[in-house]
């Protein structure tokens, strides 16, 4: 084995020789190769035998060809395929990343799945399961491949309903289930690692985290536009209960209400440096949020920006807060007492938290 010597000394390997080496036994070392010699030339062809990785195919000799080099012709047996250029001209891809029906378990919705094994896409004639190539995994859910048994095509089975996101409807869309498994993991408080846990617990397929921020976004916007119409609700009738009259008959508009705060990272009683923080408004008679926001003093996407030295892309920015964690309460109490006030809603009389 070549080795040369560096700076320090020591020897060390030369990797572009072992390289060499290690394609000459792959391609001019390996048995069956034809070795041919041109004449009036020094250089010696070595002509690997490809019938070892092709089968398919068989060698002929012509005799049109000068050059002795390339003399050998690689034909197509037609007689042993018997190819059908029809049927070969129209090529179906199908995946490398297909798994077999016993790989893992797959959220299936039976009344959709009925309906597309109904009849093959080109001759009408009813699929069956047990002809399927296999499933392509997208979450919990699928693609699967099955093949008719009468024109050999291969019909793509969605497992599950989808949805787009826009007008424009191209791809496989986005499967239900998952936008359905990432809003129970918001609802129960638990994060991807803890639902892929359970998944694995369960045999079920998991979901990438590429595609749970995904669907975590997606699902963000619908969360905060029923949430504003919540608090708008409950707001209205917390300002009719909160009507009252006092001693000289006169009519009193006020609300009573309390705030909570809560912070990401619990306080150690000598630390309180958590990144983010949020607020709601509780009304005293209805006992609904009212109002809520948040701060947040970090974006890990201009974390990243900052740290490379290059320009943020564009985003939604959630930092909003450069002060320290224990401020964030009084700010936050503030700026929805003022929301309140340019939304023209009764006066807060009582506020306590």
């Amino acid at each position: 084995m070549s080795v040369i010597r560096n700076e320090r000394g020591k020897f060390s390997k030369n990797k572009q020789i072992q390289k060499t080496k290690r394609v000459e036994n792959l391609v001019y070392n390996r048995p069956n190769c034809v070795t041919q010699t041109v004449e009036d030339e020094v250089d010696i062809h070595v002509v690997p035998d490809i019938s070892i990785d092709h089968p398919y195919v068989k060698e002929t000799t012509t005799t049109n060809c000068s050059d002795p080099f390339f003399q050998n012709e690689i034909v197509i047996d037609s007689a042993e395929n018997d190819y059908n250029v029809d049927f070969d001209l129209d090529f179906t891809y199908i995946p490398s990343d297909l798994v077999d029906l016993s790989y893992c378990r797959f959220v299936v919705e039976l009344d959709v799945l009925a309906k597309q094994l109904q009849q093959c896409t080109k001759c009408c004639t009813p699929l069956h399961l047990h002809n399927s190539l296999g499933v392509r995994p997208l979450g919990l859910s699928g693609i699967l491949f099955v093949q008719c048994t009468e024109c050999g095509n291969v019909d793509r089975i969605k497992l599950g309903k989808t949805h787009y996101r826009t007008e424009v409807k191209r791809g496989n869309g986005i499967f239900d289930i998952n936008t359905k498994v990432a809003t129970g993991m918001i609802h129960a408080g638990i994060g991807e690692t803890q639902l892929n846990n359970l998944l694995a617990a369960m045999n079920l397929h998991c979901i990438n985290s590429k595609t749970l921020k995904d669907r975590e976004i997606e699902i963000g916007e619908v969360m905060e536009c029923s949430a504003e119409a919540s608090e708008r609700k409950f707001l209205l009738e917390e300002a009719v209960e909160a009507i009252s009259l006092n001693e000289d008959s006169q009519q009193q508009e006020g609300i009573h209400a309390s705030t909570d705060t809560c912070w990401q990272k619990k306080g150690s009683g000598r630390a309180y440096n958590s990144l983010s923080g949020v607020a709601s408004l509780i009304g005293q008679k209805t006992g609904k949020v009212l109002h809520h926001t948040m701060r947040s003093g970090d974006c890990r996407v201009c974390s990243i920006a900052n740290r490379k030295g290059e320009v943020p892309r564009k985003h939604k920015c959630s930092k909003n807060w450069t002060g320290s964690a224990k401020a964030m309460e009084p700010d936050m109490v503030v700026q929805m007492i003022r929301d309140l006030k340019e939304q023209k809603c009764p006066n807060i009389r009582t506020c306590w938290g």
